[in-house]
């Protein structure tokens, strides 16, 4: 495994390929020798939180504590994207080339800027590796760290530092953490769709997931409605982009379908129709549909041949 992922992390910092080394082997493991080794399942669920904030009333069984020291010894003390990209290729038995490449680029940024900061990583080691009763002393290099290091802090890692200060009586500085952290990221709506982060479900603290809300909310979608259409066909029911379409003018459709043509055609039509065979469907999803058949209608009126293509889509000129 190590050998046939070599290849696609050529281009970044060596460090990629050794961090990816050291997964390997542990994720191999797992799936190969599930009886002796952490399962997967644990390692994706579990330790992605394990170091940044880890609930202190989760309760774990003594296998996982014993898992859990086990992996603190290792040197693995969380999961992210780059490593749920190599447990599915261990799991298929080979890596998807895009999927690598993209995580192995992230996770290569983050290598540089920690390199260039790693202070906050170093607050938390100050949490994790002693017993002294040292806790203001703690926290407040936290803080500082946290609010020096904010572009290289993932939501998770975040979320965890919040609920951290918010149990240890800091809510006051947990509060500007989260005002800081929306304000200092870059200023892209990914950055804050939580929709769109495979560890969203562990986001937990209620200010955090509203700062985040109202954040995306606060973006304006530039898509048109040839974007909008195929990001519903190819990724599925995301809520900003079933609000986006509904809002597009009955032109916006117009131009969208006489713009486009073959398969991208289909796809939009398909898409922008699909909500009249959804049992449940929203009003918001309806009123896309509602929109595309008008723009449907309007195309139908201009010529015979037209007429009888928007036929098939129930359309009647």
């Amino acid at each position: 495994m190590v050998q046939s992922i070599k290849p696609l992390l050529a281009d970044f910092d060596d460090e990629v390929m050794r961090i990816a080394t050291a997964s390997l082997a542990l994720f191999c493991w797992s799936h190969f020798q599930p009886n002796e080794a952490p399962t997967l399942s644990f390692l994706t669920e579990r330790k992605a939180k394990s170091r940044y904030g880890e609930s202190v009333e989760e309760t774990l069984s003594p296998k996982e504590a014993a898992w859990n020291a086990l992996l603190d010894s290792y040197g693995y003390v969380w999961t992210d994207d780059f490593d749920l990209v190599l447990i599915d290729g261990v799991k298929d038995g080979y890596f998807n080339p895009d999927k690598t490449k993209k995580a192995g680029k992230e996770l290569h940024d983050k290598v540089l800027a920690s390199k260039a900061s790693n202070s906050f990583s170093l607050a938390w080691d100050k949490y994790h590796n002693s017993f002294d009763d040292n806790q203001d002393d703690v926290l407040d290099t936290m803080f500082a760290a946290f609010m020096a290091d904010i572009p290289q802090i993932d939501p998770l890692n975040m979320n965890g530092t919040i609920v951290l200060f918010k149990q240890l009586g800091r809510n006051a500085q947990a509060v500007e953490m989260i005002e800081a952290y929306v304000a200092k990221r870059p200023q892209e709506r990914a950055q804050f769709d939580l929709a769109e982060y495979p560890f969203a479900n562990e986001v937990s603290d209620p200010d955090v997931v509203e700062a985040f809300r109202a954040k995306c909310e606060s973006f304006k979608d530039t898509r048109d409605a040839a974007s909008l259409m195929l990001d519903l066909k190819n990724k599925g029911f995301e809520e900003q982009t079933l609000i986006s379409l509904a809002a597009i003018p009955v032109d916006g459709f117009y131009k969208a379908f006489k713009e486009n043509e073959g398969r991208t055609l289909r796809q939009m039509i398909d898409a922008s129709l699909q909500f009249n065979r959804i049992l449940n469907a929203t009003p918001i999803m309806l009123e896309s549909s509602k929109r595309a058949r008008a723009a449907l209608e309007m195309i139908g009126k201009e010529s015979a041949i037209n007429a009888r293509r928007v036929a098939k889509y129930g359309i009647k000129v």
